[in-house]
């Protein structure tokens, strides 16, 4: 099957549309109009929504830094969880219509629990960077190492340029044994409720740069401070603004702002269940 999609993918690059004759593949929409071409396939029967990469290892390896993160304390997948959700009823999930993407949302849910008084979770990667000798014996291989233990049958694919872009030579925290550095990322612990840091994190006004990788903010020049509304810098390649989207001047910034304050003020209401937030939120 991976065969074949890696085959549909060229075929995407090149054409406008494909049509797919498989029932399994039923409201799939091949989306190449962005940075990184993909497919968006929602599944017919649990309605679970699937992003597809191919040729493309970027995605692989930041979901498993976000993952490694929702292990070390379970606070922070809830309250993704939740501001993912309500960020899709706003319809505030449309990358290319100048909203956030996901991957934004998330980065800047980890960065504010990590610049807390008392940090929810502290950088697992300067954590790994520091410990690079002693993890697993063995720094993580190099990107060219990667492609040499692909399977014979992807040998002559060729791969989306923007994985040559990360720093594929930084990804000591794959080697982090979770459980042992929790005594090290999350304590002292902090003692706030989920509810109680989600508030916090809606009214939160991120106008400076946010690095996750070093969990502070982070100078940035003149030109991107007017430009964006949102700057992240994406953990795996300090070059690229995951919230580049969010223009400061667009039309779309303010609805942003009005949404948030809106899911402050119904945060605010304690008297209100958690099911009852979020349809009002």
């Amino acid at each position: 099957m991976l065969r074949r999609l890696a085959e549909v993918m060229d075929r995407i690059e090149g054409r406008k549309s494909v049509v797919f004759r498989g029932k399994e593949f039923s409201g799939v929409n091949p989306k190449s109009r962005y940075r990184i071409p993909y497919l968006s396939y929602k599944h017919p029967a649990c309605g679970l929504a699937i992003n597809i990469f191919i040729n493309h290892l970027s995605p692989s390896f930041s979901a498993t830094l976000i993952s490694y993160y929702f292990q070390l304390d379970p606070r922070i997948k809830t309250i993704c969880q939740f501001v993912l959700h309500w960020a899709g009823t706003k319809n505030l999930l449309r990358p290319s219509r100048g909203y956030f993407s996901s991957y934004a949302l998330v980065l800047m849910v980890i960065f504010f629990l990590q610049i807390q008084s008392t940090p929810v979770v502290r950088s697992l990667q300067l954590h790994a960077d520091e410990n690079a000798e002693t993890i697993d014996g063995a720094q993580v291989p190099s990107f060219q190492k990667l492609l040499k233990r692909r399977p014979r049958w992807t040998e002559n694919m060729k791969y989306h340029p923007e994985s040559l872009k990360y720093d594929f030579l930084n990804l000591n925290f794959m080697k982090v044994d979770v459980e042992k550095a929790k005594e090290k990322l999350c304590y002292p612990r902090n003692e706030e409720t989920a509810g109680e840091l989600l508030t916090k994190f809606i009214l939160e006004k991120n106008t400076r740069k946010m690095s996750i990788r070093y969990a502070k903010y982070m100078s940035m020049d003149a030109q991107n401070e007017k430009m964006f509304a949102y700057c992240i810098e994406d953990p795996l390649n300090v070059t690229l603004n995951p919230g580049h989207t969010v223009l400061l001047k667009s039309a779309e910034y303010p609805r942003i702002v009005s949404e948030f304050k809106k899911a402050y003020l119904a945060l605010l209401n304690k008297n209100l269940s958690w099911f009852t937030i979020q349809r009002k939120c």
